[in-house]
């Protein structure tokens, strides 16, 4: 595997997937600001480093913002990559993981939907194949709502009952941007030591997918 020089992933849903009000709540912070204070980033050291984005909330949003399951999926998917694959991941002199958060300051659209369409990523795709065969794509409710519904996996019923896939490409059909809907990765990766009938449900899956993510990402 080649060494990585610098990565930035957009797994949208991995990182702002819809969170229950408990967990907005625990987090704190204004509905429409920037969310927790965070400290200084690590200097980058050559390894690869999970990054972030921190966005301001729309006041029509949906979700408690980028600091959802923040920063225990950040952690727990670098410690993951590392433990699976030959990556040099980055760690801190007290072996923790480090991982970034980055703001955006420039208010143009970054990828104007008229020059990069967005798409639905067929399972043949070779992001679903890299080190993990993911033959569907799971739906992974998050843990305060499965608990909460009696085992349900769609928050919103009817409006959220099939999970997806979707990338942003460019004019030549490169994949700039992953993300997903209806479906909380986020929560697969955070909540994997809180309940140990949770993680054999849904952190296999959930890690699966962003293992393979983040290999696609590396490699093309």
């Amino acid at each position: 595997m080649r060494r990585v020089r610098i990565v930035a992933v957009l797994v949208a849903a991995v990182m702002i997937a819809s969170a229950s009000a408990a967990q907005f709540q625990r987090r704190g912070g204004g509905r429409f600001g920037y969310g927790p204070r965070v400290g200084p980033n690590p200097a980058y050291d050559g390894a690869f480093m999970f990054c972030r984005i921190m966005f301001r909330n729309s006041p029509n949003g949906d979700g408690a913002g980028w600091y959802v399951d923040w920063p225990r999926a950040d952690e727990n998917l670098s410690f993951r990559f590392s433990e699976l694959t030959r990556t040099s991941v980055s760690r801190a002199p007290d072996g923790a993981f480090n991982h970034v958060v980055i703001q955006l300051t420039d208010e143009a659209k970054a990828l104007p939907s008229g020059e990069y369409p967005l798409i639905d990523v067929p399972l043949d795709h070779q992001l679903f194949h890299m080190l993990y065969d993911v033959r569907e794509i799971p739906q992974i409710p998050s843990i305060g709502f499965w608990y909460g519904s009696g085992g349900r996996t769609s928050e919103r019923g009817s409006d959220s009952a099939v999970p997806h896939v979707r990338a942003i490409m460019d004019r030549s059909g490169h994949m700039l941007v992953v993300m997903t809907h209806n479906t909380d990765f986020g929560d697969a990766f955070e909540r994997e030591g809180d309940s140990r009938e949770y993680f054999e449900r849904f952190a296999g899956a959930g890690y699966a997918f962003g293992v393979d993510a983040l290999l696609y990402s590396l490699t093309h």
